[in-house]
């Protein structure tokens, strides 16, 4: 009778460490999966708007520098006032003036449009 109480203990110790096992697993699970991020798609950049945002800063004759901040583009101008407002509020693109710096911030495809615009500076000058 003491062999069957025995094996009764055993199988029953089993039975709550695969449970324990399946709940630590499924819990592992759960965690991974809400704090994996979600990657989201980059959309394919506009030539058009590159372009646009190249003529609203006066085009080379007025861009004097251009660095690469993390995602935000600061550039060095000539004049202030020879930046078309009108251009660069169509474009939707947060700008903030700091004496003749302005800083744009481009939530995807900085890179790119960081390298268009040296290019395209290079090109004219």
């Amino acid at each position: 009778m003491d062999k069957i109480n025995l094996q009764a203990l055993t199988s029953s110790y089993y039975l709550y460490i695969a449970i324990g096992a399946v709940a630590l697993f499924a819990l592992g699970m759960t965690f991974y999966l809400l704090t994996k991020r979600q990657k989201t798609k980059v959309e394919p950049l506009d030539p058009s708007l590159i372009e646009t945002l190249y003529q609203a800063l006066g085009t080379a004759s007025n861009i004097k520098q251009v660095e690469l901040v993390q995602k935000r583009l600061q550039i060095e101008v000539g004049s202030i006032k020879k930046i078309d407002q009108e251009k660069l509020k169509a474009l939707n693109m947060p700008a903030f003036v700091t004496g003749k710096k302005i800083t744009i911030l481009i939530k995807d495809n900085t890179k790119e449009v960081y390298q268009y615009l040296i290019e395209k500076r290079k090109e004219e000058v």
